[in-house]
């Protein structure tokens, strides 16, 4: 067995980052024995481990989710660590040494913050020369740079993320970057550093306008270069006066417009850097991660449009820049323009509104290599002008996002269920720049917290997102410390319209309660706690003693199909918007009571329970009626009543709630509220079979109607392009994560990885498979807080099941298997060892199994079968066709009765008798 994925605050290895509460994590694979039996944990300043600072000893009770560090942690100091854990076996088991390292914590700065005239758009670089005289064995660079910076170290750049120091409110807090630059110092040095405009000082925010020259915040740089020499002596290089300033061929540059660069501008002569009189934030420790180049894209083809425009297509949408090689004659000019779609025969940036989305070069006359700085893209296309010969290796794609560390993979033997989920992988990794947007392309791009809600647990299916929402959540309660304990809209609040609403401003809650769920550290409840509690103590004040809460401002069920206005461009979905309000004000009281009570908190436990008690208790006078039916029968309306337990007659629930769908020829309805509720709900009321129809239709409204009409990424709307390849309106993303959240589904409940409600941390699972001949199979792992989890079932013929998971070391799971026939249990197989009424309880360890399924697992076709199911099966319906032409001209209204039944009594006319009836049930029933 080993140990390792040895973490800081869930990061590995953090250089520099907010370390002011720090948990230590770790993690086990390989399985010699079962379960943790003692932990010790060791922190020194040295890599020896001698004089640690910290030694817990041998412990019984430490979690490898999250041991809260006691030493108070002293500035630019790396510590080494390490853990020791014995078994149950009496083994004894010792990580790797690893480390990390703080930043200058509460240490003042020595540099000053610098900056330079403004009268002129070109990007201004700041240099500093400078010598080491003795050989050095420690240098570190300390640096923020405003808007964004990229610093470079001998003509070589530090580091490899991009668009630093990140976005947030750069009013309240900066962040400050920390590069470990040993190997690139010498005996002459020089530093610079670049600066563009990015979110600080460029145009950003909704229908935000052009910036005014005149009330532009200035290029701004501060930084400390800290360099430790052989002989034990230091030095630093401080941002001041004595820096000097020059002037680089970018002339222009915006998150929303892109970047212009023109080569043929001569130099402008260095002038002194001046001292920054401006008042600035604090400095603060990183917390984002940082963003880098992923993936690189290929051209996939060239298209020559019937517009007699030439246009790149790389095949999948995505965000971030691009790298193209570039041989052209002095002053020609290049230029690019991005955008997501083709339309009327032509490349389209209609839904990118006022977003210019372009790079413009004027040439040297000189070849070059390029890649944008300050700027990002959301494109699948880019049309090409100024260069008619382009070739597909002049041009490739930069996939740009935050340093995840992936955590899931899913895959099953449908394609289009296949790609769904890559779609709604790439759709989180095109808005995972920094901070959770809605959109990578339009002038928009910004932190709406209700699809970073809905979004959560798919993405921590998707990635370790322990540390990106860390950022996030603090940014959360800079903004939330403004007010009066309200969460606005957008998180940094760029649109300053100070508005809050229910599913949106309930991220406050439900992302900390989440990612504990996930990862099983309490000490990200404690990190939040009052983020969470002055949340659900807002909308006590606004609700008052008269239901103030339902009658502000709500976003609903946004842009679902119910609205009763039946208008297609309708954002606001049919279900109350009070009832929507008020389920989520209760189960956000729900949480904090809950969150109190883990964190020994039992009086604040009791009030936000009661108070949850009598939000629900309302509700339900409101909004149900005494025998307990709902008054609000919506998709979404009964999906919530069924989600929160909310009625006294759930039964009735969920006939209504079926017929709700019935009666829309089973199809969706529901928006951003609903949908993230569909599958789990669906499933956990037995309704498991509505879910796979629901999944698997093709046509408007559902996820495959985009899948089937070429999309790589989820789209913002069920209908962002239409049937015939048109988008109609401008807010029309097709880059929009939060409808993926059904892949949330796929992994708890199609795939079977289900947490065990009674537990944290993916430490014991409770295994539940949903097999379905549509899929055939479906193969999952899980790298959770807990270990390694793996599992896959296969149908292999109409009647056998094969199971196989893996319980990584101290953990432990149960599985009900699936359509397990009663004489089915093979006692000699050790997946039956622990087994009662068809559920088997397991320990770590590797389990394989086959067995008879209770039912048919690939086809149940008879002539019974009603006709609309018979023909939704493309090969069965090609074999009635083939034996009963006749049946094409049936009427679809007839489509719901069964198809013997039917045509006994109406065959007649079309010539249809018994004998062939009984000769289609028996090819039917043959069917493979």
């Amino acid at each position: 067995m080993k140990i390792d994925r040895l973490q800081v605050n869930h990061l590995t290895r953090p250089l520099g980052f907010d370390l002011s509460s720090t948990s230590l994590s770790y993690y086990f694979s390989g399985s010699e024995g079962t379960r943790q039996a003692a932990t010790r944990i060791v922190v020194a300043t040295n890599q020896e481990l001698q004089n640690p600072v910290e030694d817990t000893g041998w412990q019984a009770d430490i979690s490898p989710l999250g041991y809260r560090l006691q030493t108070r942690l002293a500035p630019r100091t790396r510590y080494y660590w390490q853990v020791s854990v014995k078994n149950d076996l009496d083994q004894t088991f010792t990580s790797g040494i690893d480390w990390f390292e703080t930043g200058k914590m509460t240490e003042s700065w020595s540099g000053q913050w610098i900056t330079c005239q403004s009268t002129t758009d070109r990007h201004p670089i700041f240099t500093k020369k400078f010598n080491c005289q003795q050989t050095v064995t420690k240098a570190r660079l300390y640096i923020c740079g405003l808007g964004l910076y990229v610093p470079c170290l001998n003509h070589h750049r530090v580091g490899n993320e991009y668009l630093a120091p990140g976005t947030h409110d750069y009013a309240a807090w900066l962040q400050y970057q920390t590069y470990d630059v040993t190997d690139q110092l010498q005996g002459e040095n020089q530093l610079a550093v670049l600066l563009g405009n990015g979110w600080y000082r460029g145009r950003f925010g909704l229908n935000a306008p052009a910036v005014d020259p005149k009330k532009q915040a200035p290029w701004s740089l501060i930084a400390e270069l800290h360099v430790t020499y052989a002989d034990g002596s230091q030095e630093v290089i401080n941002s001041d006066e004595s820096w000097a300033v020059g002037r680089s061929t970018i002339t222009s540059s915006g998150i929303y417009d892109g970047e212009r660069r023109d080569d043929t501008l001569q130099p402008v002569e260095l002038t002194p850097a001046q001292l920054d009189q401006s008042q600035h934030a604090p400095l603060h420790g990183r917390l984002s991660l940082p963003v880098k180049i992923h993936e690189k894209l290929p051209v996939k083809r060239i298209i020559h449009t019937a517009k007699g425009e030439t246009v790149l297509d790389l095949g999948q949408n995505f965000a971030g820049t691009f790298q193209i090689t570039v041989d052209r004659p002095a002053e020609s000019i290049l230029y690019l323009q991005f955008g997501e779609h083709l339309q009327d025969g032509g490349f389209f940036r209609g839904n990118l509104r006022s977003a210019k989305q372009e790079f413009s070069y004027v040439s040297d006359g000189k070849p070059h290599t390029i890649r944008p700085q300050f700027t990002y893209y959301g494109y699948r296309y880019v049309k090409v002008t100024g260069w008619e010969n382009i070739t597909k290796d002049d041009f490739v794609g930069l996939a740009l996002y935050s340093d995840l560390t992936p955590a899931g993979q899913l895959g099953t033997g449908n394609k289009n269920i296949n790609q769904l989920v890559h779609n709604a992988r790439w759709g989180m990794h095109s808005n995972f720049i920094d901070t959770p947007t809605d959109c990578p392309q339009r002038d928009e791009r910004l932190g709406w917290t209700g699809d970073a809600q809905v979004f959560c647990p798919t993405a921590t299916y998707f990635a370790d997102t322990a540390a990106f929402y860390k950022k996030y959540l603090f940014d959360m309660r800079t903004e939330q410390e403004k007010g009066d304990g309200r969460i606005v809209n957008v998180i940094p609040d760029y649109i300053k319209d100070k508005q809050s609403a229910a599913v949106w401003g309930d991220v406050a809650t439900i992302i900390p309660w989440t990612l504990y769920k996930f990862y099983g550290d309490r000490n990200i409840l404690r990190d939040n706690f009052f983020l969470m509690r002055d949340w659900v103590d807002y909308i006590t004040k606004v609700d008052g003693n008269d239901h103030g809460w339902e009658r502000v401002f709500q976003w609903g069920d946004w842009l679902a199909l119910d609205n009763p206005r039946h208008d297609p461009n309708e954002v606001f979905g049919g279900t109350d918007a009070g009832f929507i309000a008020d389920v989520y004000y209760f189960n956000s009281a729900m949480i904090v009571s809950q969150a109190a009570n883990l964190l020994s908190n039992t009086k604040l436990a009791d009030r936000y329970q009661e108070l949850a008690s009598r939000v629900r208790q309302r509700i339900e006078d409101e909004f149900f009626a005494p025998n307990g039916r709902p008054c609000i029968a919506t998709q979404t309306g009964l999906l919530l009543a069924l989600k929160y337990q909310l009625s006294k007659n759930p039964d009735q629930v969920r006939a209504m709630l079926r017929k709700a769908f019935s009666d829309n020829c089973d199809h969706l309805q529901t928006g951003f509220t609903g949908t993230p509720l569909l599958g789990d709900v669906l499933t956990q009321n037995k309704m498991t079979d509505l879910v796979y129809k629901l999944l698997l239709n093709t046509d408007f409204p559902s996820w495959l109607y985009a899948v089937k009409m070429g999309a790589t990424t989820i789209w913002e709307r069920w209908n962002s392009v239409n049937p015939d390849g048109k988008i109609e309106t401008s807010m029309s993303s097709l880059n929009h994560y939060s409808y993926g959240s059904i892949v949330e589904w796929l992994f708890r409940y199609a795939a079977g990885l289900h947490q065990d409600p009674n537990h944290i941390g993916f430490t014991n699972l409770a295994f539940a498979p949903h097999p379905d001949k549509s899929l055939r199979f479906v193969t999952a792992s899980y790298h959770g807080a807990g270990g390694d989890w793996h599992i896959s079932w296969q149908i292999i013929d109409n009647h056998h099941l094969n199971i196989k998971l893996t319980v990584p070391f101290n953990c432990q799971a149960t599985i009900k298997l699936p359509y397990l026939a009663d004489q089915e249990a093979p006692l000699a197989n050790k997946i039956f060892a622990n087994f009662n009424d068809h559920t088997c309880h397991l320990s770590a360890g590797h389990y394989d199994v086959t067995y008879t399924s209770d039912r048919p697992l690939l086809y149940v076709f008879n002539n019974n079968c009603k006709i609309k199911d018979l023909f939704a099966n493309q090969k069965v319906k090609d074999c009635l066709l083939t034996s009963l032409p006749q049946l094409s001209r049936l009427p679809k209204d007839v489509f719901d009765q069964p198809l013997r039944p039917f045509l006994l009594q109406y065959g007649g006319p079309l010539g249809i008798d018994k004998a062939d009836l009984d000769k289609v049930d028996q090819q039917l029933q043959a069917l493979k």
